[in-house]
């Protein structure tokens, strides 16, 4: 009689040798794992082992598949302090292909939802900033490996005060963070594969309430405004780029123009900004107009229209944020009393250069009810 095999040596697909089995599992999206580990004891073993399918899937060359984090909030709910409670956040992680969200457990229950929640994401962790401990700022980190929220703790000698109004960038596996209150013109980044902190030298201008993204490898701080004296600031018309290869920063001068920074009377708190396929999109804070910035091709900023393509969503009540989705451009509207929408383009879809791209409203379930966009980020997985 032939010995059954041990669970741990059972073929994953039959015909095929394991190891060629395996490199088939890897190919698969992200979103249909979960399925996939219940088809067999085999799969699900083959299917724990994230390192190795992420390794497999950097060897096939294999893209990574973007996705979209946002937090929303429901401001109709009146105390405060209960506007982080589950009934009135909701936390979603989006897959733009499919256009389904998942709802995440609510990493900041039970705090006050006056926070400056600025998140991005690399290393396939998305870092959001925790409820600051007296002065020390923390964070927490949602590690889509295994699907749930972790402390990740202070970064001694850099995050030793909490700070608002900071710019934050992912790429690979780093997070940049740099600026903001009581910190203007320091800067750190977070290495998502090592587990550890490292700081960066100060930036060449303090800045708060910046707009932080990653172009052409680059780690860009844009805008924002500096305190030169006692209830004045000034709004900033540069940017400025942290070099990981010379470890310097470098100044641009002029670089944003008079419409894009942030102003004390906009209805935003920094510059709305986003990288699709190397080009910079921002928003103009007094009329809601995308502008492009092609450093390969153009001299300056050219008008891309508005989002949705309606001129009329100029209104001083509606905000929107910007993301980088692959090779689509989002926009999510929102304003007090109307539920978030969303709204995207190809801006690279093959028009004209004096053309404005086609934009098409998508239904996201998840969204309803909620009328403010507490953070949202792009993450790589």
């Amino acid at each position: 009689m032939e010995m059954p095999k041990p669970r741990d040596m059972e073929i994953i697909m039959p015909c095929l040798p394991d190891d060629i089995a395996v490199s088939c599992l890897a190919r698969l999206p992200r979103r249909t794992r979960a399925v996939a580990r219940c088809v067999s004891r085999s799969w699900n073993a083959a299917l724990r082992e994230p390192h190795r399918i992420e390794s497999l899937r950097l060897f096939l060359r294999i893209p990574p598949e973007p996705w979209v984090f946002v937090g929303l909030q429901n401001t109709e709910c009146y105390p405060a302090f209960l506007q982080a409670t589950e009934e009135f956040t909701r936390w979603l992680l989006i897959d733009p292909r499919e256009l389904r969200a998942v709802v995440l457990r609510n990493p900041l229950a039970g705090t006050s939802a006056d926070l400056d929640l600025r998140s991005a994401a690399g290393g396939g962790r998305i870092l959001l900033p925790d409820l600051p401990d007296h002065r020390r700022q923390g964070f927490r980190s949602y590690v889509t490996e295994i699907f749930r929220w972790d402390a990740l703790g202070f970064a001694p000698g850099i995050f030793e005060e909490s700070r608002k109004g900071f710019a934050c960038a992912g790429a690979g596996d780093f997070v940049y963070f740099a600026g903001g209150e009581q910190a203007e013109r320091s800067a750190c980044r977070y290495d998502a594969a090592g587990d550890r902190w490292e700081a960066l030298p100060d930036m060449t201008t303090q800045r708060i309430n910046c707009a932080g993204v990653v172009m052409d490898g680059k780690f860009f701080v844009l805008g924002g405004f500096r305190h030169y004296a006692p209830g004045f600031t000034e709004t900033h018309g540069s940017a400025e780029f942290f070099d990981a290869a010379t470890g310097k920063w470098s100044l641009l001068p002029g670089f944003f123009a008079n419409g894009l920074r942030h102003s004390e009377e906009s209805n935003r708190s920094r510059p709305a900004v986003a990288v699709v396929d190397g080009r910079l999109y921002a928003m103009q804070s007094y009329s809601n107009e995308i502008m492009e910035y092609d450093g390969r091709k153009l001299q300056g900023w050219r008008p891309m229209g508005y989002a949705g393509g309606d001129a009329e969503r100029r209104s001083y009540c509606v905000k929107y944020e910007l993301l980088g989705v692959g090779s689509e451009l989002w926009a999510i509207e929102y304003a007090m009393g109307k539920s978030v929408s969303v709204y995207l383009c190809k801006p690279g879809n093959g028009r004209g250069e004096s053309q404005a791209p086609e934009w098409s409203r998508v239904k996201i379930s998840g969204t309803e009810g909620f009328d403010n966009v507490l953070t949202c980020t792009t993450l790589s997985v």
